[in-house]
């Protein structure tokens, strides 16, 4: 009896280590494609450049890929500077559910440590 529990635990331990390792491939590939979407965001603001006319006393704008300049704060900037405040934001919270998982893994293994001590004396 006492070693079928124990395989199944470690069967069910297995599955446990299986699901947090899919989970954390997971987590790395949208991380990857994240980063790779905040360069794309941050090239494209990177082309603008906000400049002062001191003749007319207000600020434009200036493509470098395209040598544009323009008054008006062009809407792709604006589009994109969202986006990045956007994709910040995301970072954060994605940041501190990680550390919250890791805090209640680190917290559960502390628990099941302690468990297992309480299960063995039970088999003697």
């Amino acid at each position: 009896m006492l070693l079928k529990l124990s395989e199944e635990k470690e069967s069910a331990d297995a599955v446990l280590a299986m699901e947090e390792a899919t989970e954390a491939m997971q987590e790395e590939v949208e991380e990857v494609a994240r980063r790779e979407k905040e360069e794309r965001v941050d090239d494209k603001i990177k082309q603008w450049e906000v400049l002062h006319d001191p003749i007319e006393g207000r600020d434009y704008y200036l493509n470098h890929r395209t040598g544009k300049s323009q008054w008006d704060k062009p809407i792709d900037l604006a589009r994109e500077e969202r986006l990045q405040e956007q994709l910040k934001a995301d970072s954060d919270a994605r940041i501190a559910a990680i550390e919250n998982r890791e805090k209640r893994q680190s917290t559960a293994g502390a628990t099941k440590g302690r468990g297992g001590g309480v299960s063995g004396a039970a088999g003697l």
